[in-house]
């Protein structure tokens, strides 16, 4: 374990915001704190709002093992269940409370090219997740290997962070499986645990897993940026995402321009 895991306070903040630490993760305690969606996002707000929705759950360790079940329904499971490998809702795009995104305000160095493209060419990279105690997610990189914030706003995460010379992080990329991380020497990884308003940020290289150790609801999207850019594109070149490459390329000369003085 890592023991000196980079956290930063929202007054700390404040001095580095202009020239982050972009290579390594690190957290911003109370870092959304302020944000709407703090106070909105609730279990009570998401029952009488999108209780309603069916979403599937799934155990992380279970292969195949999937429920399909209203919102209202998995929260009351998620305030009750003792199960040490319960079902999590993962990667829920939220369509039934689409203002959700907007009570987010993430900082500008998290923002992403794709905000300045129509609503319809972006991918859709921004989810709730909501899990109850135990429940956990496998080691993996992000998608196209972009980076990711990540906002608690009820219940805390533990988090297991790898760099990009771990060999968890090499295989993971070459496609390969590896074990639970509640498995790991706890020497290997980079550990730090995630409070209600806490704001996390974390590079595309690194492998990551999380276990939540109450009920939780969080928020995470992921980005290209400048802070980005080289590595997602030699990520897009090693699997010949030429489709991918075209976009990356339209997206950095849009923001060349949008740079460029008038």
């Amino acid at each position: 374990m890592r023991p000196d895991f980079p956290e930063f306070t929202v007054v700390e903040w404040q001095e580095v915001r202009s020239d982050p630490p972009m290579s390594e993760p690190f957290l911003i305690r109370g870092g959304c704190a302020d944000w709407p969606a703090f106070t909105h996002l609730t279990f009570d707000y998401l029952r009488d709002h999108a209780g309603h929705a069916k979403v599937e759950v799934k155990r992380c360790h279970a292969a195949g093992e999937r429920l399909v079940m209203t919102l209202r329904e998995f929260l009351d499971y998620c305030e009750t269940s003792n199960e040490s490998v319960p079902f999590y809702l993962t990667d829920w795009r939220y369509r039934a409370v689409p203002q959700i995104r907007g009570w987010m305000d993430p900082p500008e160095a998290f923002r992403s090219w794709f905000d300045h493209v129509p609503p319809a060419g972006r991918p859709g990279w921004s989810w709730v997740y909501i899990g109850p105690i135990n429940s956990q997610s496998q080691l993996h990189l992000d998608v196209k290997k972009t980076s990711a914030w990540n906002a608690v706003f009820r219940g805390c995460k533990e988090w297991l962070m790898f760099p990009p010379d771990h060999r968890f992080s090499a295989e993971l990329w070459r496609g390969k499986r590896v074990p639970s991380p509640l498995q790991f020497e706890p020497g290997e990884a980079w550990k730090v645990v995630q409070y209600p308003g806490d704001l996390i940020y974390v590079p595309g290289e690194w492998a990551h897993c999380v276990v939540n150790k109450s009920p939780s609801v969080s928020f995470t999207e992921n980005f290209v940026n400048d802070s980005n850019y080289e590595t997602v594109t030699r990520a897009a070149k090693a699997s010949s995402d030429e489709d991918f490459l075209r976009v990356l390329g339209f997206l950095r000369a849009l923001h060349a321009r949008q740079r460029t003085p008038h």
